[in-house]
């Protein structure tokens, strides 16, 4: 059995959008998209060695083969820019100065949908619950559990947990959870993306990994140029101390935000 063929490149993205000949409009918005995660993912590597930007594409093309309309294609381009993204502020999570950059670049809609995508909650449970919540979901909301699922489908479209250790901290594993994302698939009427995940959870499972090629890693690393040097302000606001430091400071973080500007 073989695995779905998502495009992997941008390259091969844009000969599937040209086939469903978008608009200029929506082909600038992607060719935007795509230069800022090249951006914001530079040097970053998933667990088993794919590049992180190599999975926002095929999430995309998911999107893509399955119906769905340009704005969400392209949030599927960026969509875990607020997880992942390097912003160079040390800064973790969706952070007004960053939304304002991706609302610049990309546009409202957009924005909105990649901020749902990191504010919905995605384990066993919530995703239990996410049918019985389909018919009052707001747009944006419908639109990040679509995302969601077509994430899902790059992921299994790579066997992404036989390639690589599993994160210990992430409850969505086993055998029914195909069976889970479907039921939502079907209920925020994607069902076209649920049968495309089967398929590649299907083909993921006749896939036999060597040992000798797993790798140790559990979540996405970063590989940094040897050139590479990483500015103190920001190493330091990126830590754990840091983190704290500004929760717990008065004013922490908007002295922080005068130090990144002086040192722009």
């Amino acid at each position: 059995m073989t695995m779905p063929d998502l495009a992997q490149t941008n390259l091969q993205l844009l000969r599937e959008v040209l086939a469903a000949e978008w608009s200029d409009a929506d082909l600038q918005r992607l060719r935007a998209a795509y230069e800022l995660t090249m951006w914001a993912f530079t040097g970053q590597y998933r667990a088993h060695g794919k590049t992180q930007i190599a999975h926002h594409v095929g999430v995309a093309s998911a999107l893509q083969r399955t119906g769905a309309r340009p704005a969400l294609v392209i949030a599927g381009v960026a969509h875990s820019l607020y997880f992942l993204g390097e912003f160079g502020t040390g800064r973790v999570g969706p952070h007004e100065e960053k939304r304002a950059r991706v609302r610049r670049d990309l546009g409202t809609e957009i924005e909105r949908i990649i901020y749902e995508y990191t504010e919905l909650p995605w384990s066993r449970a919530s995703v239990a619950q996410l049918p019985a919540e389909a018919a009052t979901a707001s747009a944006p909301r419908r639109d990040a559990v679509v995302l969601r699922v077509a994430n899902e489908v790059d992921e299994h479209a790579d066997a992404e947990n036989r390639w690589s250790a599993t994160d210990p901290n992430f409850d969505l594993v086993g055998p029914d959870v195909v069976d889970l994302v479907v039921v939502v698939a079907e209920a925020y009427g994607v069902p076209d993306l649920g049968v495309l995940l089967r398929e590649a959870d299907a083909a993921g499972a006749a896939l036999l990994v060597a040992g000798v090629l797993v790798s140790p890693q559990e979540n996405t690393v970063f590989v940094p140029p040897a050139s590479y040097r990483r500015r103190a302000h920001v190493a330091a606001q990126d830590s754990g101390l840091g983190h704290e430091l500004a929760a717990r400071v008065p004013g922490a973080r908007r002295a922080a935000a005068w130090v990144r500007a002086k040192l722009a």
